[in-house]
């Protein structure tokens, strides 16, 4: 009898872990960034990256992936004047939504500092995406466009700091205008230590 209340018990705790682990999956994800593409806008351009490793999540170890695509309007000068359309997902196949672009600026003390508009309040707990526009401009024109797509985590209405990862953009077609990132330098083999 003890036993039998043993294996209830243990049962009824892996279905409690079980349900915590899996808070994020199978919902519904309503996207955050409300501002889409202009229909006929041009020109359109388009990115795509994923990452499968260094990803461990509250969930669990993920692989992500996504397809960008912006259109910047002639007058463009700031992050938020662009339009961008994100589709990303995870390795099996679970939808990431986007909330928004990165909107950098420096304070009062001189210090580097970066926004995004989505209301924290509003999202539940679990991965997003947000964008880094990356434009360069030189004389009034843009020169150069390379966007980064960050991973963040959101639990209990907080970004955790801890859980950040970059994923690489690389463009539809490699141009002047749309270069591909910088290879990444090659990692020696080991184990990481701090010598700070």
């Amino acid at each position: 009898m003890a036993r039998r209340g043993i294996v209830s018990f243990r049962s009824g705790l892996l279905l409690a872990v079980a349900g915590i682990l899996c808070a994020g999956c199978g919902q519904e994800v309503v996207a955050v960034y409300t501002r889409t593409i202009p229909e006929g806008a041009s020109p359109i351009y388009k990115w795509e990256g994923e990452r499968t490793t260094g990803l461990k999540t509250y969930w669990g170890d993920e692989a992500v992936s996504l397809e960008v695509t912006a259109y910047f309007p002639e007058d463009w000068e700031h992050a938020g004047d662009g339009y961008w359309n994100v589709e990303g997902e995870t390795g099996d196949g679970e939808p990431i939504p986007f909330i928004g672009v990165v909107r950098r600026y420096v304070n009062e003390h001189g210090t580097e500092l970066a926004k995004i508009t989505a209301d924290l309040e509003e999202l539940d707990d679990w991965v997003y995406f947000v964008i880094d526009p990356n434009v360069t401009k030189e004389n009034g024109k843009i020169i150069s466009i390379q966007p980064i797509a960050y991973l963040r985590q959101i639990n209990n209405h907080v970004i955790h700091p801890w859980f950040g990862a970059e994923v690489r953009l690389f463009p539809e077609k490699d141009s002047p205008l749309t270069p591909s990132p910088e290879p990444l330098p090659e990692e020696p083999k080991g184990t990481p230590i701090s010598i700070d």
